[in-house]
């Protein structure tokens, strides 16, 4: 079978799930709550998915390959009497057979009129106050989704999940502020030594606004990422990121733009456009990435995703990279269960 029969035939199967889906839209079913003797509230929620993936590339010899991806969240939520602090715990458990690190986030916070604190294992600011063009993308995330063998740039290096300490002000006027400090990007939950090439020091810091004028919601956002790499071979990190989404009607647009240079020093930038009307959704996004003395490559998807019924969606991106040295197609078709 060749891949461009596999690809036809994939995107046959993800128009014919979209064709009868009923009219329902998507909705996750609601998790269930448990009280226990103290005072937090336990929210049990989560995720299995099922994806099939093709490409046209030396990454899957068959041409296809089927994964999973599949996620138990533990939320214990409570507020204090005496002061109206809210706070809590998250635990995000990895729940696949080949998982070997079986947590994937884990943190503390406490929230008030001051703002929020988080203390553990998530994201910093630079990643969760970013805004890029993937921010209206339908499917499974369009350029930032599950499309094995394309890579774009569409964000700053980031310390995802080390451990660190976060801080995001209370909304004001639109504006907020993030900051994140991570000491070591090696440590998830362990004392990291210091000495391994990793980087220290890890400063991630974000911008947004958002409201409404004249009928239209906009959300725009800046970021930046700063760490000082390791003895060992560690490289320092500089990145600056821009972006800003846009909303009317049914119709979402977004673009990012940004400078990222963890050694390597690439230019890049993405727009994107979606639309939704009734339980379908639809994206197209172009991304273009120009690194320092490598060949630049330019990245088109498009996504849709419709609900099949409660809690259950049909997700589906196809992307094509394009660039001096290689080009590259993939698909990839997802169906989501979450509880």
């Amino acid at each position: 079978m060749t891949m461009r029969h596999i690809l036809l035939g994939s995107t046959a199967l993800l128009g014919l799930g979209l064709a009868v889906a009923p009219a329902p839209a998507f909705a996750q079913a609601e998790p269930a709550m448990v009280k226990p003797s103290g005072a937090l509230d336990i929210n049990l929620a989560g995720f299995v998915r099922f994806e099939v993936n093709v490409a046209e590339d030396d990454f899957i010899d068959r041409g296809y390959a089927f994964e999973t991806d599949s996620e138990f969240h533990v939320n214990a939520r409570g507020i204090a009497d005496a002061s109206g602090i809210e706070y809590g715990a998250t635990i995000e458990f990895e729940a696949d057979e080949f998982a070997t690190n079986n947590v994937d986030e884990t943190w503390i916070f406490f929230k008030g009129g001051w703002g929020e604190v988080r203390a553990g294992d998530e994201d910093g600011a630079a990643d969760n106050m970013k805004v890029i063009s993937s921010s209206v993308a339908a499917g499974t995330g369009g350029l930032d989704g599950d499309l094995i063998n394309l890579g774009p740039r569409i964000g700053p290096t980031n310390s995802s999940d080390a451990t660190k300490i976060i801080y995001y002000s209370p909304t004001i006027a639109g504006f907020k502020v993030g900051v994140s400090f991570t000491p070591d990007s090696g440590s998830k939950g362990n004392i990291s030594p210091d000495n391994n090439g990793n980087v220290e020091n890890w400063v991630e810091a974000g911008l947004t606004w958002g409201g409404d004028f004249g009928g239209f919601n906009i959300l725009a956002g800046a970021v930046g990422s700063f760490g000082s790499g390791e003895d060992g071979g560690g490289e320092d990190v500089s990145s600056y990121h821009g972006g800003v989404k846009v909303g009317f009607g049914g119709f979402n647009v977004a673009g990012h733009i940004g400078h990222d240079d963890n050694g390597t020093e690439t230019d890049y930038f993405g727009i994107g456009v979606g639309y939704g009307f009734g339980p379908l959704n639809v994206s197209a996004e172009y991304g273009y990435a120009d690194p320092d003395g490598g060949d630049d490559v330019s990245f088109y998807v498009v996504s849709a995703d419709t609900g099949l019924m409660p809690g259950v969606a049909l997700r589906g991106d196809v992307g094509y990279s394009d660039s001096d040295a290689a080009d590259g197609v993939a698909g990839v078709i997802r169906v989501d269960v979450a509880f």
